[in-house]
């Protein structure tokens, strides 16, 4: 593990090496190049411990990661207690005939479909990723922090439909 890094000059103040001291060694010789190996894996492990989980239980820690971060998404467009306000909305304008604030209420729900479509597409590659034969352990858990590093939510923000409770009650009133 480093502890101390710097870079070495020669008398021109031109840079020889990058260099760094891992934590409780203390001959000359335990000094690593910034580029080795090891050091690789200790700075990807700082951005993530879970880099050395069992692949199995890594694989199932970041799709639960994939799964908060979508669902907490949606929550902050449409809080749970909403969801359920427009559900019984959609069903009392369903049941009385009421189309427009029905179809209205209908627009969140497609919207929601959609961003769970996107979820479910990235949990597949995940887990495609995760028993590719082809790939080491390693190779995997790097692609998969890709997948989750790229992932995009904004995009459904300009297809949200911002339905809310006081525009179905209206829509309701005026059917």
């Amino acid at each position: 593990m480093a502890e101390i890094r710097w870079v070495d000059r020669d008398a021109e103040g031109k840079i020889k090496g990058h260099y760094a001291r891992r934590q409780g060694w203390h001959t000359d010789t335990d000094f690593v190049t910034e580029d080795s190996a090891e050091l690789v894996e200790f700075e990807l492990y700082k951005k993530n411990p879970d880099i050395r989980l069992p692949l199995e239980d890594f694989t199932k820690k970041q799709v639960a990661i994939l799964d908060t971060t979508v669902k907490d998404y949606v929550y902050t467009k449409y809080p749970i207690h909403r969801q359920i306000s427009l559900q019984k909305l959609q069903t009392d304008a369903r049941l009385g005939g009421k189309t427009e604030a029905a179809d209205y209420t209908e627009l969140v729900w497609t919207w929601m479909s959609g961003v769970f479509e996107y979820y479910y597409t990235k949990e597949d590659e995940i887990k495609a990723i995760a028993t590719n034969g082809a790939l080491t352990d390693n190779e995997k858990k790097t692609a998969i922090f890709a997948v989750l590093a790229a992932l995009d939510l904004t995009g459904f923000d300009a297809t949200d439909p911002v339905v809310t409770i006081r525009e179905t009650i209206t829509k309701m009133q005026a059917g």
